[in-house]
């Protein structure tokens, strides 16, 4: 990885069209399964709220976690398997060991922004700096160094990009479509505010590794 950590892209095109095409027909399919991140009382503004299609070790205690590894694991395998099997390919190249996907956590899921019914135009204008820790991890395997992937499936025309910190300089690292990117779990890092127009969501593959001396483990 780049020095420090930073955000790097491994590969532009990993993704075709045709692949995020169909990518975001299947989670519009599983739209009944998406979960809210906030409460009720939050959806009443007018303002985006963060959704996910199979929720991450981050947002949930390790019991409730744990069930929805029971339920959604068969699901997005029966719906991803393919680009699961890419990821893990790509991943192997990289890293230059064995990979496979952690048998107690969820395959990588989905961070979704979307608008609701009766909303024509909104914004997501939260900084929301933090670095990726997982609680959890010790629990289910044996901790090692932690990094987070990200695919972007579909991004808006306003705000397409991922901020980070160092030593107190803000950077903005550009997303595109189909690319595969990476960044130390350590790095402080904020979804860029951004607004969605009609028919514009934003859409992003969400995963973490567990990267170890010999194997490295994908969940999220």
């Amino acid at each position: 990885m780049t020095n420090k950590n930073l955000p790097e892209v491994i590969q532009y095109d990993f993704l075709n069209q045709n692949e995020i095409i169909d990518i975001k027909n299947k989670v519009f399919e599983l739209k009944s399964l998406w979960k809210y991140l906030t409460t009720e009382k939050d959806l009443s503004s007018n303002v985006i709220t963060t959704q996910m299609l199979s929720p991450g070790m981050y947002s949930r205690e390790h019991f409730a976690y744990m069930i929805s590894v029971k339920k959604f694991k068969p699901i997005m395998k029966e719906h991803f398997n393919t680009y699961y099997n890419k990821i893990k390919t790509k991943i192997e190249e990289v890293y230059n060991k064995p990979v496979s996907y952690l048998d107690k956590a969820n395959y990588p899921g989905f961070h979704i922004y979307a608008l609701r019914e009766n909303q024509s135009i909104s914004t997501y204008d939260s900084y929301n700096f933090h670095k990726d820790n997982f609680a959890y991890l010790s629990q289910i395997t044996v901790p090692g160094t932690v990094v987070s992937m990200i695919i972007p499936i579909s991004l808006p025309s306003n705000g397409g990009a991922l901020l980070y910190k160092t030593d107190d300089v803000t950077t903005r690292f550009e997303y595109s479509e189909g690319m595969l990117a990476q960044w130390g779990s350590q790095v402080l890092h904020s979804i860029e505010p951004f607004s969605l127009n009609e028919n514009e969501c934003r859409i992003t593959i969400q995963m973490h590794l567990n990267i170890r001396e010999n194997e490295i483990a994908i969940f999220w």
